[in-house]
This record gives C-alpha cells, structure tokens and sequence, in this order.
C-alpha cells in the first residue's frame, strides 16, 4: 500500500471525513442525539452492568467511629475492545484516464465525493449500532460470525405488550399502558421520568385514533374519529406523560435491501437526550457525565491506518480517512477507517414496550 498526497493529504481527507459526519449526525442519522460521539485513546469500552438507577445512600456514624464500607451490589463491570470499522473506494486506471485532461479537477473532485460515501457508508453502520443498543439493549455483529455487546436491560424494560393492542383502536388503552410504563421507568431510574416516547408513525397514528384518547380528548363538540396532534399533546401533558417523536428510519443493508432502524410496533420512553441544530458539537465530552439524561455515548478510538507511519499524520482517535495507490492495475483508493461502538452506561434509561 503507497500513500497518495497528490491531491490530498491524510490529515485534509480525514478533517474533511470528520466534517461530514458531523452533518450526517445533524440531518440525517440523528441517534447521536442520545449516543453522542466522544473520542477515547484506547481500545477498551467499559461500562456497568445490572444496575438499577438508585444511588444508596450512607449512614450517620458516630463520632471516633470507622466508617462503613460500600460495595457495588449488582453492578458487574464490563469490558471489551472497541471493534474496526473500515470502507473503501477504488478510482479505476478508466476513471483516470477520462479525467487526464484536467487531472486536478476532476480527479480530485472525485476523490472528495468517494470519502463522502465511505464515511457514510461507515456512519449507516454505526448508527445502526446505535438503534440497536436503545431499542435492544445490545449491540449485535453478524457480520464477524455472530457476537454481542449486551448492556444488562432489566427484562421489564424490553418488549413491554400493551393491555390490549393499539391496533384494536376501540378497546386499547394507550394512555393507561403509557402511564403504567413511566411508573415502571421511573422505579427503575430514582425517580427519574422519560423526557419523550419515540414510535413509528403508524403507531403514532394508532393513538390519534384511539378510543381512549378521543375520549379524553373530546370537548363539548363531542369525540371525533380522529383526534388532531394537538388534541393529543394536550391529552399526554395533562396525564403527566412526555412528548411522542416518530423515527422510521431505514438503511440500506449491503444487498441493497431496506432495514428499519427501529421495529415499526417499539413504543419506547427515553430521556430527552441532546436535541442537535446546526451549531451543536458532534461530540461528548471525554469521559462524559453520565449523570442526568445521557445514555450514553458513541465511543471512537484510534483506528489502525492512523498508526501507520507512512500515513504520517497525527495519531489521534476519530474517524480516520487517506489515500493511497496501487501500480498493478494502477488505481486510487479512498479508504475510511473507524474503531468505534455505542455503549450504554444505564440500559434500563430506556423502556421499550410493543404497541401490537
């Protein structure tokens, strides 16, 4: 493998890599929102496991007298190795020979639009990491053979059924089935109550037609067939429960077929989370507070080819994108290179039940 500066250095392909995926992060794959990135020197993820969201609190002593000793009863700590992630992109010995008349234009030009792809192509991955680690609960690698990251959510937090499905809009209790949710939630969080329900549209659409919430949502007009989003909003907010937000999603797999990020039936409490604009940083801070409503965070390491010397670029965790060339058959590379995973430090901060 010979590194090729000609257009671009390593250190420009990868700020340009980075910049990009922080748009990406803002309009397009927004689960940074709750898994935001944060950058680590080291190979290691680690996180608690089995937790249950209280703190203990300690006992009074006495004056002259030792004090008690603590433990970390059901918490088990959990490590592993951030696992490598890389994409790459060929220019063909055709591909060049088209563009030899204005070489640094197209070509380079060309080499810009392949970095883009790749790194997306890594982000698609990453955030389907993402949406399975809060749907889930676990991170699963099929494509090394099988494998899992498995975060610990108490069973009580995953696939919760309604009392009666909400696709039964005459007999389902939505609103009955959330409130009992959030005390669930809150049992399992100190207190601590979701700041928003993410769903589908479908599902969503489901609890604009409900019974339930046509009834209490009926004014003196009487209860339509259908109540408005803002009927529902102000039925959510009197009863105490958070916002809904629809995420349907999809990513194409590696044959081109379509893959929702999350189950059209999940109906999932949340925190807040960080809501990301334009301006908003892509990344957590280093050893980020998990206290509050984050969940958790999107760790990256150093990724390999930074460490290759003849790369020569600064070896510095984050998304790494470069050049590189081969003779026989001659032809460009642009190749993008990551070693990243999301971890949850508190999986229970997530309730996530089924609305049919």
């Amino acid at each position: 493998m010979l590194l090729n500066t000609d257009y671009y250095t390593p250190d420009e392909l990868s700020g340009f890599g980075r910049a990009a995926l922080a748009d990406m992060q803002v309009n397009q794959f927004k689960l940074s929102r709750w898994l935001p990135n944060t950058e680590v020197d080291d190979l290691m993820y680690r996180f608690g496991k089995g937790g249950d969201g209280l703190i203990k609190a300690a006992n009074y002593r006495g004056f002259d007298v030792e004090a008690d000793l603590t433990g970390r009863t059901g918490v088990a700590r959990t490590t592993g190795e951030l696992p490598p992630i890389s994409r790459k992109i060929m220019l063909t010995e055709y591909d060049r020979l088209r563009m030899r008349a204005n070489p640094e234009g197209p070509i380079a030009n060309q080499i810009l639009s392949d970095a883009q792809i790749v790194v997306g192509e890594i982000a698609a991955r990453i955030e389907l990491a993402r949406a399975e680690a809060i749907e889930k609960g676990q991170v699963n690698f099929p494509e090394l053979g099988g494998g899992a990251i498995d975060f610990g959510r108490k069973s009580t937090h995953t696939n919760v059924a309604p009392a009666v499905a909400w696709t039964n809009t005459e007999t389902s209790t939505p609103i009955t089935d959330l409130l009992s949710w959030v005390e669930t939630y809150a049992a399992s969080n100190g207190g601590k109550v979701p700041g928003v329900i993410l769903t589908s549209r479908k599902a969503f659409n489901l609890l604009l037609r409900s019974a339930e919430v046509r009834s209490l949502g009926a004014t003196l007009a009487g209860s339509p067939t259908i109540v408005s989003q803002a009927t529902l909003s102000n039925v959510l907010s009197s009863y105490g429960l958070p916002p809904v937000e629809t995420h349907d999603g999809q990513i194409a797999n590696a044959d081109g077929t379509a893959r929702r990020l999350f189950a059209e039936t999940s109906v999932m409490l949340l925190p807040s989370g960080n809501i990301a604009t334009e301006d908003a940083s892509p990344l957590a801070p280093v050893g980020a507070d998990f206290t509050g409503n984050l969940l958790g965070v999107t760790m990256y390491g150093i990724p390999g080819h930074a460490l290759e010397s003849e790369f020569a670029q600064d070896q510095m965790a984050g998304l790494f994108v470069g050049n590189y060339h081969t003779v026989e058959p001659p032809r460009i590379w642009t190749l993008a290179s990551a070693i990243s995973v999301p971890v949850l430090n508190n999986a229970n901060l997530v309730l996530q039940a089924k609305a049919w």
